[in-house]
Parts: structure tokens; C-alpha cells; sequence
């Protein structure tokens, strides 16, 4: 069985860490064992990466991410969790409406984004 969810129904904007952790609090409401939850984010007009890096990570760290889909048509909004999905290592599934099937979003490199030797105090690399 699964239920969707408006974005706006879990936190009161969708630009911040601490709004993600709310939303994140929120899905854990809704979300009935055994279940799955899909979660609405059209229709919200701004969605920063770090709230949604916020669910995803809460998510991943409560082995419930599995349960969930993000369903939206916007391609930026794609952009940030693949970018996402690539940092936490995380599999997040999706789909562009209610009739479709949901998939996973394809992990992309994150461009900048390198693991680098830092120069210790001692000067070794």
C-alpha cells in the first residue's frame, strides 16, 4: 500500500536543512510500516539542494529511502538528486507523474566535485 504527499503538507518552505529535517519528521508520520510513501514536489516553487539532501541522508540513515518516490517534472529538480545520489551513494527513485512507474535516478558526476590529498602541517602530500 502507498500514500502520496504534498512537499508542502511535511515543512513550511523547502530552502533549508532544518526544513528538510522537518519534512523528513513529517514522511516519518505518514509512513506506515510496511508501506511506501510518495512524495509530491511539484508545485513548490523553490527546492534547494541542501533540504533535499537533508531527506535523502535522513532517509538513507533510517534504511527507509527504498520506500519512498520523489515525483516531479522539473529537470533541475532531477539535476540535484542525481548530484545527491552521487555524493551519498544513495539509490533514489522517482517518476513525473502519479500513472508512470517509478525509476531510479542515474547517478551523475558531480562536476568540481574531486577527492584531493590536503597538505598536512608537515608539508607531505
Amino acid at each position: 500500500m502507498s500514500g502520496i504527499i504534498q512537499i508542502k503538507d511535511l515543512a513550511s518552505s523547502a530552502v533549508s536543512r532544518s526544513r528538510g529535517l522537518e519534512a523528513y519528521e513529517g514522511i516519518l508520520k505518514h509512513l506506515q510500516p510496511g508501506a511506501s510513501l510518495e512524495i509530491d514536489l511539484r508545485g513548490q516553487e523553490l527546492i534547494s539542494m541542501s533540504f533535499l539532501d537533508e531527506v535523502v541522508i535522513n532517509l538513507k540513515s533510517a534504511n527507509l529511502l527504498d520506500k519512498i518516490t520523489f515525483i516531479f517534472a522539473a529537470d533541475d529538480i532531477y539535476q540535484r538528486l542525481a548530484q545527491i545520489a552521487a555524493i551519498r551513494n544513495a539509490q533514489i527513485f522517482y517518476k513525473s507523474s502519479e500513472k508512470e512507474d517509478r525509476r531510479i535516478i542515474e547517478v551523475r558526476p558531480v562536476p568540481g566535485l574531486e577527492l584531493r590529498k590536503v597538505r598536512s602541517a608537515g608539508g607531505n602530500r
